[in-house]
Formats: structure tokens, sequence, C-alpha cells
């Protein structure tokens, strides 16, 4: 049976939150001037694209909510 893992990306705090079965990891997005960023949403819409190069792929997304899921590779 397939296993899945999932995450979710928040725009109003502007976190990414893994969740695993040890328990939650959680991102802070802020802007990274290092990657020429120029505000917070830079670097959110960075992640947000990341994800799907990832393997996460979006299963719902309701104000300002992103939930993805990708298989677990055993």
């Amino acid at each position: 049976m397939q296993k899945w893992e999932y995450c979710v990306l928040a725009t109003d705090s502007r976190e990414l939150h893994t969740l695993l079965p040890s328990g939650r990891k959680r991102q802070k997005i802020r802007r990274d001037e290092s990657q020429g960023d120029s505000s917070d949403n830079d670097n959110f819409n960075r992640t947000f694209a990341q994800l799907g190069l990832d393997g996460w792929e979006m299963v719902n997304a309701e104000s300002g909510v992103f939930w993805f899921k990708r298989p677990i590779r055993e």
C-alpha cells in the first residue's frame, strides 16, 4: 500500500510545515537577500515552486493554506 508524507504552506504566517510521524517540522519563510529577494513574497514564491520540483503535489488550497503530499520513498 502506498504511504504518503504531507506538508502545509501557509500564506498568512509565511511558514512551511512538514508533518512527520515524529512530529511537525516548521520552517519560517523570509526574504533571502543572497537570492535577490526584495520581499518575503519572493522567497515564498520560490518555496512554492520548489515543492513541485521536489515531488510534492498540491491536494488542497483554501483561505491561503496549501496542502501537499508526496509518496514516501522506502
